[in-house]
């Protein structure tokens, strides 16, 4: 999947567009993340849609489609991220911005 993603990334700079290439499966930080089944989604989420909001130049919102079966509402990602204290510096900014919508 990796070289026919690649390659799709070269024909579409060939072409003209403008092409920003994001990790969808970026290591866990921090790395025991990987080992709680539940809070690892949303630890592979948000780094993933952050990623994803920073490469589009965005400065408002960035519509994303999930096929998730149940997914959470703003206030509801603040609430699970308030377990994470450390990393309210980078979670902060993201929130902010899926609850502004």
């Amino acid at each position: 999947m990796a070289n026919q993603t690649r390659q799709l990334s070269e024909l579409l700079f060939s072409a003209g567009a403008r092409v920003e290439l994001v990790q969808t499966n970026a290591a866990y930080r921090p790395d025991w993340v990987g080992r709680l089944p539940v809070v690892r989604a949303l630890f592979r989420l948000l780094p993933f849609l952050w990623a994803l909001w920073q490469a589009s130049g965005q400065t408002g919102p960035l519509d994303y489609t999930s096929f998730e079966a149940f997914p959470m509402t703003p206030d509801q990602t603040a609430q699970a991220l308030t377990a994470f204290p450390g990393l309210a510096s980078f979670t902060a900014p993201f929130v902010a911005a899926l609850s502004a919508g």
